[in-house]
């Protein structure tokens, strides 16, 4: 069920979620605005992006790996940016002084959807949602995020372990997408070296791990190139084909996430803002928040 959560300030295409880090909304931009159907009163469909920032001299903002290597902007803070959604009552002196916030499963809220959506868009309720995870590329009707590329202090790449599963490949096939999350891109290799990296397979998730030659496999799209293919960070080619009986397992260093860059709040959004009323209310339906 939904908890109700008091927040300090509301505007249209501004909220506030509880969580450990503090950030604060500098800059938004509604890139649409469209008439929504809806059943008991007008209503309309707000898309577009936001930009935030944290400070990381903020002991709470510690939570947040790597914030100490992240780039800074002029005033010293940690830039970040993602899309939203705002279904709202087109005349905003009906709506109930309620906000759900729908935290996206993968990137998808499905606010004009049925159900209690229908419920909340009928009784007047404002459905908001913004993308929260940095590893899922942006689309059509999927709210996304972009973090900063974060860097060692000489300027070199930060890298880490990261491991991607392959099964039920298609038979006969020689090249699969490194898939993280449910997504390519999510952890691009530190190098394409295959000795640098470990190749396995199994027939079974409690099976032996049986280890493949460096020699026998690729970062590369071998789909169109014979082995060993065209390069490709993305994708793994495997010279003898994969099994579809079996599991594949790939661990390799991973580099580099990604950055986007903002103007200042005060001249593109500040006149936006409406003030909080005493009895507006958030509900925050989706993931818990997390604590220490």
């Amino acid at each position: 069920m939904p908890s109700p959560l008091r927040t300090l300030s509301f505007a249209i295409g501004t909220f506030v979620v509880a969580c450990s880090a503090t950030a604060e909304v500098v800059k938004l931009t509604v890139e649409q605005r469209q008439p929504l159907a809806n059943a008991r009163q007008p209503y309309e469909k707000l898309t577009g992006r936001f930009t935030g920032e944290l400070d990381p001299r903020l002991p709470q903002n510690a939570v947040v790996t790597d914030i100490e290597l992240a780039p800074r902007n002029a005033r010293g803070m940690v830039e970040y940016s993602a899309t939203f959604t705002i279904l709202k009552p087109l005349d905003m002196g009906k709506a109930t002084g309620v906000l759900v916030y729908q935290v996206p499963n993968r990137g998808r809220a499905n606010l004009e959807g049925g159900g209690y959506f229908g419920d909340f868009r009928g009784a007047g309720h404002v459905l908001v949602a913004s993308g929260w995870q940095a590893d899922i590329a942006a689309g059509a009707g999927v709210e996304a995020m972009v973090a900063p590329i974060a860097r060692n202090p000489d300027g070199s790449s930060i890298t880490g372990p990261a491991m991607a599963r392959f099964y039920d490949a298609p038979a006969g096939a020689t090249t699969q997408p490194i898939i993280r999350g449910r997504v390519t891109g999510t952890a691009t290799p530190a190098s394409l070296d295959t000795t640098n990296a470990t190749f396995t397979r199994r027939t079974s998730e409690e099976g032996a791990r049986v280890p493949i030659a460096s020699n026998a496999w690729a970062f590369a799209d071998c789909s169109q190139t014979p082995f060993p293919g065209r390069p490709d960070p993305d994708k793994v080619c495997l010279k003898d084909g994969f099994d579809p009986a079996s599991l594949y397992e790939l661990t390799y260093e991973a580099k580099d996430p990604k950055k986007n860059v903002a103007t200042d709040y005060k001249t593109d959004c500040k006149t936006c803002h409406i003030p909080a009323k005493k009895d507006d209310w958030v509900y925050v339906r989706g993931y818990p928040v997390l604590k220490k």
